[in-house]
């Protein structure tokens, strides 16, 4: 398209590396958005004192100064990154878009939206016929973001609990852990605990408890599946302990149920 109004940005790498150990220690004569999904990353600039930090976190990087970031010795972290160059890039430092600044990271506001931008980044690079516009716009998009500012505390805690209520409720039968989506929000478990509880009634553990009894509690009236097969399912192997669970939470155990719920129809 002639005369775009995105012309002047040249893509050059992007990848996703869900268990990186790398490190990279270099001055770079172009530029480079980064970001962690998770894991811990030291980094620093020049002669600065390393940073440790814990994903999610996004920075930046540009021609001059010598950057240095990665996993510590026996860790990995998530690693996600776009690099890109051309007059647009360099207007986008000048202007302040990409700002040069001792401490380039930023924790993003929301983070799984933000690595979504960024994966339909790649996708449209990957595309087979690349749309160079499309992806100017989703690369200033993503660095835009970078600008918002971060959650509030509350908010980023009721996010958080929201997302791992979803997640248990997607697959009761796997085990996501509190404490993960806890760090992903930047937050302590107890405050965690604390904000999940003020929004579902009880903490992570019991609400997960309870989806995979209901799921059970489902399967049993649906269908004929044994007991020990609908245990495994839901995650609680034990069918013994299983049997205990369920009889407390619907006063009968599960042969008796599924007899009874056949009784009435």
């Amino acid at each position: 398209m002639p005369n775009s109004y995105f012309d002047g940005l040249s893509f050059r790498y992007h990848m996703e590396t869900p268990v990186c150990t790398a490190w990279c220690k270099k001055r770079f004569e172009y530029f480079v958005l980064d970001y962690s999904h998770g894991g811990r990353v030291s980094f620093s600039m020049d002669d600065s004192r390393p940073a440790l930090f814990e994903g999610p976190m996004a920075w930046w990087t540009w021609p001059g100064p010598h950057f240095s970031f990665g996993a510590r010795p026996g860790e990995s972290w998530h690693h996600h990154f776009v690099s890109f160059e051309g007059p647009r890039a360099e207007q986008m430092l000048r202007t302040g878009l990409i700002p040069a600044r001792a401490q380039p990271w930023v924790r993003p506001a929301r983070p799984e939206e933000f690595r979504s931008r960024m994966l339909e980044l790649f996708a449209c690079l990957e595309a087979p016929r690349r749309e160079s516009d499309r992806a100017a716009h989703l690369l200033e998009g993503l660095l835009l973001e970078l600008h918002r500012p971060a959650a509030a505390e509350g908010e980023a805690a009721g996010s958080a609990a929201e997302e791992l209520a979803a997640a248990m409720r997607r697959s009761p039968g796997d085990a996501p852990d509190p404490v993960r989506w806890a760090e992903r929000a930047g937050l302590s478990m107890v405050h965690f605990r604390r904000s999940f509880r003020q929004r579902f009634g009880m903490p992570p553990g019991q609400f997960l408890q309870a989806l995979r009894l209901e799921r059970a509690a489902e399967a049993l009236r649906s269908g004929g599946e044994p007991v020990k097969r609908i245990a495994d399912s839901v995650g609680i192997p034990d069918v013994l302990y299983f049997t205990r669970l369920f009889s407390r939470r619907f006063r009968m155990g599960p042969a008796a149920y599924r007899q009874h719920h056949r009784e009435l129809l």
